[in-house]
């Protein structure tokens, strides 16, 4: 009787050895990556707000914090992927490119902190808070798949993009917008930035160049 050599794959869990068959037709399956603008909004101090008041007080801040900020990303053509929290993650790009995808981001960011100044002022007259931002854009490649299991599943942007985008929203000031060289280059000086040099970005294994967007209160959405 001859004995066949013991197949390696048994060994290995069902979902990992899906990973290591050869896929069919791999070739002509794969995606290839596209430039996206990813930009990442962050609202400031909201541990501190969790403590402070009750959820249902918390919930009605947070839901009117978000709905301002999508009352500017959506006209602009801005896809928002996820809602996390008191983050907002949103494309731009995607689904539909445009020429000037970098500048619907910044105009997006400047209407953020134009909508969240006019939503401080209810805040203030009703709860005596205030709301802050902070927001990070960066400019490169990523791949779009569907990500989740069975209903929950959705479309997200794989790479080191969105990682970026989110670091550089932590270096960002509050109600400030931090960009990364990528993003800036693509503006040809429509609108004025200030170069902060090189900073390291957590888990970003080079430092990058960072420049901080200044803003003087106007940006007109796009009809």
């Amino acid at each position: 009787m001859t004995l066949s050599p013991p197949n390696p794959m048994r060994a290995l869990p069902e979902w990992l050895q899906a990973f290591q068959k050869p896929q069919a037709h791999a070739s002509t399956q794969a995606e290839p990556p596209y430039q996206l603008t990813v930009m990442f909004c962050d609202l400031v101090g909201s541990t501190a707000l969790s403590e402070l008041l009750p959820p249902e007080q918390l919930w009605r801040i947070l839901s009117a914090y978000q709905e301002a900020c999508a009352g500017v990303i959506e006209p602009l053509k801005g896809y928002i992927a996820q809602y996390l929290g008191d983050g907002i993650l949103a494309y731009f790009g995607y689904p539909a490119a445009h020429q000037d995808d970098v500048e619907r981001s910044v105009r997006a960011a400047l209407g953020i902190l134009q909508a969240i100044a006019k939503l401080n002022n209810r805040l203030m007259a009703n709860t005596g808070m205030k709301l802050a931002v902070r927001v990070g854009i960066h400019t490169g490649e990523v791949v779009v798949k569907q990500v989740g299991t069975g209903k929950k599943r959705q479309p997200l942007a794989i790479g080191a993009t969105p990682n970026i985008a989110a670091r550089l929203q932590n270096l960002a000031a509050e109600n400030s917008v931090a960009l990364s060289a990528a993003s800036y280059q693509q503006l040809q000086s429509a609108f004025p930035c200030e170069y902060l040099g090189l900073r390291s970005l957590k888990g970003i294994s080079h430092p990058m160049e960072v420049y901080q967007l200044l803003h003087s209160g106007s940006a007109p959405a796009f009809h």
